[in-house]
């Protein structure tokens, strides 16, 4: 019994040793099997925290992107419609701007299909893109909508330049032209240099196809090492890491390397192919921690084998140590990687920190010198921060405030004004987030950045005033008239309301501009948009269409037509008088009238366009009518613009055809003999017969052929004076030509008038040119000197049409004159009218004091004729002696005549 009781104790104790063993060994084994766990664990946590680091830095540079590349392409867009618009200086703003005030933008122009550059920014641009891989598929872009590219690659660099090719299609979808932006490797740099902290990491940008834009490194070793990488690589040697989007690249002989690549979409860019944002850094210097913890559990597992219990005491002490160990590099994480990705979104500016219960903000000295402080003075104040907010954007602020508070959004970011210390107000970008709540989800503490983008606001408002608004006159131009009339036609239905479209073109300004020069005519244009700035209402819209045409957008002229007509009119009327009065511009005193075409409108069914072209005729009406007037638009309108359309294509096949003639209205003396003729043009049109000049000398002044058409008649004429010059009884006749406006204002007019009668060989004593008083208004001292150039070489002037203008008196002493003629207004009242018959004596006499011969116009019965013969008038024109004749009839009735020199045709 005793031996039993004792070998119990010892078969216990062997047994609790075996017991013991076995319990050791499975603590031994189970803490081999826990210290393999922790090691793969390190090891995965690692890699992961580098893997979401590098996923990180990844987005951030992606969103940079696109945000860049969104502006390139919007600015793009800009440029294209400015110039479909045919606003060149638009164009050339935007691409100066974008050129110049982009970092890393090369160069942006607009060019054709063959590499010529229409259009250029400020910098220097060549005159073609020549090479022929510059211009490769030019013709294959179709897609309006759509951004190409193409990469200019540097050998020297290995890099290349990203070129951003936008077409611009022609009526038919053909790509004519094409608006062209070369991206530097600068323009992505900056965005790539913030992956780049530590010296084995390197970042590159391609396309779709692997061509390589940039590649930056830390280290220049990296560099060349990642480049010589980027060929060995192969798909074989790429596997998945624990966090999605990022793999393991094993190359054989090189370190292995955590890859992230990217591909920013030509989704969201509409590119014709996606870039590729590849970051890429070493796994070596990430493995030394989690390998020295794996030696350390191999020691101490051998201590284990050898120690027993203490071992399993010491891995307990292990893990609770291990555990503490983890839960502060997952806070510490958290915390990274928020202030890392505000710090990336904010440019790492000024810092501000809001602790919500106690509603205290704090700023750090950066944020603090934004607002013109030093750091602490605003925290000195006391202040309520909301009080800084400009009271426009408040509201804003607030709102988009509580809705990330609420937690309704993952961010908090706004741009809006904060007052400066000096009063003024500056324009910030602010970025924050909650970073701590309490255990019911209510914030406590926010933290955020502040950017200053005062410069950025500051060229968005320039390049919207240069897209909006006319760069001369500041007026609002097509575009955002477009815009405003859109408004009005919806308010004109809402409010039940007629508005009116009234375009106001200036009188002889072409004239003006040619004769008194650009800047006079830009200053004019000027001083009229002030005018009408003054004139028109509030509520009133003027723009500016280009060259010398304004358009008036009234709203809320009555609720009838009747009533807004009669308001239009009223307000019509105020305008002619008001742009009537005299500019007193660069020591002159410019005399300039409008002509108005006015169209009403009323609900939603009218377009611009429609209305433009409505108002349009209305205007040449007002034209036709005399200028300095105005005129409505009415449906019959659009017949006659056609009509005139139709004369005008056929006044120039005329001209090219000969179809123009020339007959000669005789210029009788107080003994009825013929001395002289005036050249009349006439127009045998093949269809409709004799057209009156009536009704084609205003379609040819108004399409600008009044110049051929002036250079015809003096050629003619002059050719004839020669003929007449073969023979005696015509030797001594002379010959009137009128000389229309536009013919006088041009610079060569001395130079052309004499070639013309060189090459003619006409005598310049014969030659008579006829003006008329209009012409004096524009540039008097010009008229002047043209007229004393030509006079010395023997060429004769007349004043037509005398009496009916306002201006000539003044001047009329001046004037190198031979004749007046007496307008035929006063002429067909004669003798009854005693009005008429004064003014036409006082003519009579004034010219003979004056040294000047008198011609009597429109002469038609015998009493008219008598009267002027007793009144001393010393020529006379008219149907009493005969009507504008053809060459061949005027010889003929020559031919009858008595005298050689002059003859009598009362017959």
């Amino acid at each position: 019994m005793n031996h039993a009781r004792e070998r119990m104790p010892l078969n216990a104790s062997a047994q609790r040793s075996r017991i013991e063993w076995i319990v050791a060994g499975l603590l031994v084994l189970l803490s081999i099997l826990l210290c393999v766990f922790s090691v793969l664990s390190e090891r995965n946590l690692v890699h992961s925290l580098a893997s979401e680091r590098l996923t990180g830095q990844a987005l951030a540079i992606e969103g940079g992107l696109l945000r860049r590349m969104k502006s390139a392409r919007a600015t793009l867009f800009q440029i294209r419609e400015a110039w479909q618009s045919s606003d060149r200086a638009a164009s050339t703003v935007l691409l100066t701007a974008f050129s110049s005030l982009v970092h890393g933008v090369r160069r942006a122009v607009i060019m054709d299909r063959e590499g010529k550059v229409l259009l250029s920014g400020g910098r220097m641009a060549p005159s073609r893109i020549s090479e022929a891989d510059d211009l490769r598929g030019l013709a294959d872009m179709k897609d309006a909508d759509t951004v190409y590219t193409r990469v200019l690659t540097d050998s020297q660099t290995g890099g290349g330049t990203l070129r951003l090719i936008l077409p611009i299609l022609d009526a038919w979808g053909r790509p004519r032209h094409f608006v062209v932006a070369e991206l530097s490797a600068d323009y992505f740099n900056m965005l790539q240099r913030m992956a780049l902290e530590t010296d084995d990491t390197w970042s590159s940008l391609s396309m779709a196809d692997g061509t390589l834009l940039g590649l930056l490194a830390s280290d220049p070793r990296t560099a060349q090492a990642a480049a010589t990488w980027r060929l060995d690589t192969t798909a074989s040697a790429v596997r998945s890491s624990p966090v999605p989007g990022v793999h393991i690249v094993d190359v054989a002989g090189q370190p292995r390397r955590l890859l992230v690549r990217r591909t920013v979409g030509s989704r969201e860019l509409m590119l014709d192919q996606p870039l590729v944002l590849t970051l890429s850094r070493e796994l070596s210097p990430l493995d030394g921690p989690w390998q020295r913890l794996a030696t350390v559990y191999a020691i101490t597992l051998a201590v284990l084998i050898l120690a027993g219990c203490g071992m399993l005491r010491l891995a307990q002490i292990r893990r609770a140590r291990w555990d503490g160990l983890m839960h502060a590099q997952d806070h510490e994480r958290i915390e990274h990687l928020q202030r890392m990705e505000l710090a990336l979104e904010g440019a790492v500016l000024g810092l501000w920190e809001l602790s919500i219960p106690d509603d205290h903000m704090r700023v750090d000295a950066r944020a603090a010198a934004i607002q013109g402080y030093q750091f602490g003075e605003i925290e000195a104040r006391g202040f309520d921060w909301r009080a800084d907010l400009h009271p426009d954007d408040a509201d804003f602020f607030l709102q988009q405030f509580a809705q990330h508070l609420g937690g309704n959004t993952s961010k908090f970011e706004v741009e809006c004004r904060l007052r400066r210390k000096d009063g003024g107000w500056v324009w910030v970008q602010c970025l924050g987030r909650v970073i701590q709540r309490d255990a019911s989800g209510q914030p406590l503490h926010v933290l955020g950045t502040r950017m200053d983008i005062s410069a950025r606001k500051q060229h968005e408002t320039e390049i919207e005033r240069l897209a909006f608004y006319d760069s001369l006159t500041g007026l609002p131009n097509r575009r955002l008239l477009h815009e405003r009339l859109d408004r009005g036609l919806v308010a004109s239905e809402e409010r039940g309301q007629i508005g009116a479209i009234v375009l106001i073109d200036l009188d002889n300004f072409k004239s003006l501009n040619d004769t008194l020069g650009h800047d006079l005519g830009d200053q004019l244009l000027v001083s009229v948009s002030a005018r009408l700035r003054q004139i028109v209402r509030a509520q009133d819209t003027v723009a500016r269409l280009g060259g010398d045409e304004f358009v008036l957008l009234l709203e809320s002229l009555g609720g009838s037509w009747a009533e807004a007509r009669r308001n239009a009119e009223t307000l019509g009327r105020n305008l002619l008088q008001r742009l009537s009065h005299p500019y007193h511009l660069a020591d002159r005193q410019i005399y300039s009238t409008p002509s108005l075409g006015i169209t009403l409108f009323a609900g939603g069914s009218s377009k611009l366009d429609d209305l433009l072209r409505q108002a349009d005729m209305a205007m040449y009406e007002a034209k036709a009518q005399g200028r300095n007037t105005l005129s409505f638009f009415e449906p019959e309108m659009q017949a006659h613009t056609s009509a005139n359309a139709q004369l005008q294509s056929d006044l120039h096949r005329a001209l090219e055809r000969c179809e123009l003639l020339l007959h000669y209205q005789p210029i009788l003396d107080r003994k009825r003999r013929i001395i002289g003729v005036e050249s009349l043009v006439r127009w045998q049109h093949p269809e409709m017969g004799m057209v009156s000049p009536a009704r084609f000398i205003p379609v040819a002044e108004q399409c600008g052929l009044i110049l051929p058409l002036g250079d015809w008649v003096l050629e003619q004429t002059c050719r004839q004076l020669v003929a007449w010059a073969a023979h005696a009884s015509t030797a001594e006749l002379f010959a009137a030509v009128n000389i229309s406006a536009r013919q006088l204002s041009q610079p060569d007019f001395v130079v052309k008038v004499l070639e013309t009668v060189r090459r003619t060989g006409a005598s310049p004593s014969r030659l008579k040119l006829e003006l008329t008083e209009s012409m004096f208004l524009l540039d008097v001292e010009g008229v002047i000197e043209k007229m004393a150039a030509l006079k010395r070489h023997g060429i004769g002037f007349s004043l037509d049409d005398f009496g009916t203008g306002y201006s000539s008196l003044c001047y009329l002493q001046r004037l190198p004159l031979d004749r007046l003629k007496i307008d035929k207004s006063f002429v067909s009242d004669l003798p009854d009218n005693a009005n008429s018959a004064a003014i036409g004596a006082a003519i009579i006499g004034l010219a003979h004091n004056l040294g000047l011969q008198v011609i009597a116009e429109g002469v038609e019965n015998q009493e008219q004729w008598q009267f002027l013969l007793e009144g001393q008038c010393d020529a006379f024109q008219g149907y009493l002696f005969a009507p504008p004749l053809p060459v061949e009839e005027l010889d003929r009735r020559l031919s009858l005549g008595s005298d050689q020199n002059a003859l009598d045709v009362s017959a």
